[in-house]
């Protein structure tokens, strides 16, 4: 590593603060104004942009290819999210969002993003960062006194196409998994509509499934870590995450679910989820569908009906919003119609869209393998520990 230098960022980059605040006269002209929801994994995503009025000083907010946006200014889990550039088109910096400005005789662009995305610095950003309760901030000062390392740039340019290449194939599979989830969505509609009513059974939601609302004790008696006699607690973010997770007295639980029991988040957003595969007791956020005949209905049907996209899209055009969030509509989600055809049917339907699924979960664990190989890979050529060849 005896050609690598250890150096200040404020030596390899000139910051240029804050951007141009015409973002809020969303006036409609070909001059895209980038904010913070803009900063999607390294890339601009334009679509989330506003637009920007003339100005006499426009210009000097101007972005060119190579220039990184970085958000010192952001929640404190998000602060520290990191854009390039890549492109020259009409793009300018808006509000609370760094530019930075690589000098290219030290610093390869996309090298930087590499080492500005890394989990070693975006933590240091984090400890230096002044910490409100929603909020966190760093200064350019600060920035600029945080150390980097750099190896000669042609090693530069090969570490940022290795890293770069990888973010391209996991790219390719998460669209490869959208097709597959839309194609999944279209299959849901199409299984559970009949093309003739001959032994289709004909009801409304309400007519052959009944709801059993939460319940949960006082906020006093949660644990956080398992303990004898206490049970895990179900709420609608414990179905994406263990992260979290919450325990009560076993004998203060009221309502109780099984991981092959249908739950439906009763808030929002995103309102009027479909889950299921956790067991314990669910809070007040979460109301179980039982099936009230399982000869009439199983459950594996149940929960891919109230899939249906049509389905989604009316209660959530129906939900009412109280104290920020969005309430179901019980008596249109029970008035709806469902066709019901015989078990056996039933059970092929959910079968044919297990399938479909298994193939969408299979390219989102192959992303999720990539992305931990890009963070394992990163932290050895980012610090000098593995080396490339040029």
């Amino acid at each position: 590593m005896s050609d690598w230098t250890s150096t200040r960022l404020g030596d390899t980059v000139e910051f240029i603060k804050n951007g141009t605040t015409a973002t809020q006269l969303k006036i409609k002209s070909p001059k895209l104004v980038t904010r913070i929801e803009t900063i999607a994994d390294g890339e601009v995503n334009l679509r989330k942009a506003g637009f920007v009025a003339e100005s006499e000083n426009i210009e000097r907010y101007r972005l060119t290819t190579g220039d990184i946006l970085f958000s010192h200014i952001n929640s404190i889990k998000h602060i520290g999210k990191t854009a390039l550039i890549r492109s020259d088109d009409e793009i300018y910096n808006g509000m609370n969002l760094l530019q930075i400005r690589p000098n290219r005789a030290r610093a390869y662009p996309s090298f930087l993003l590499e080492v500005l995305r890394s989990e070693s610095f975006r933590s240091e950003v984090r400890s230096r960062a002044k910490q409100a309760v929603n909020q966190a901030s760093i200064s350019i000062a600060q920035l600029q006194e945080l150390e980097i390392l750099l190896p000669p740039l042609p090693e530069q340019k090969k570490i940022a196409e290795i890293l770069s290449g990888i973010d391209c194939e996991i790219e390719a599979i998460y669209k490869r998994k959208k097709k597959i989830d839309l194609v999944l969505q279209q299959t849901i509609i199409e299984a559970t509509t009949p093309h003739h009513e001959a032994g289709w059974r004909e009801y409304t939601i309400g007519d052959v499934v009944d709801f059993q609302g939460g319940a949960q004790p006082p906020r006093a008696t949660f644990k956080f870590n398992p303990e004898e006699g206490y049970i895990r607690m179900l709420q609608i973010r414990d179905f994406k995450s263990d992260a979290r997770a919450t325990y009560i007295p076993l004998a203060q639980c009221k309502r109780f679910c099984t991981s092959k029991d249908v739950m439906i988040g009763r808030y929002g957003p995103p309102n009027f989820q479909i889950l299921r595969g956790k067991e314990g007791s669910y809070n007040v956020a979460l109301i179980k569908a039982l099936p009230r005949d399982n000869e009439e209905l199983s459950r594996d049907y149940l929960f891919r009906f109230l899939q249906r996209r049509d389905l989604f899209l009316l209660m959530d055009s129906l939900s009412q919003r109280t104290s920020g969030q969005q309430g179901l509509d019980m008596d249109a989600l029970k008035e709806f119609p469902v066709f019901l055809p015989d078990l056996n049917t039933q059970n092929y339907i959910c079968s044919s869209i297990d399938s479909i699924e298994a193939i969408s979960q299979g390219l989102k664990r192959k992303a999720q393998s990539l992305n931990h190989l890009k963070s394992a890979l990163s932290d050895q050529l980012l610090s000098g520990r593995k080396r490339v060849s040029v």
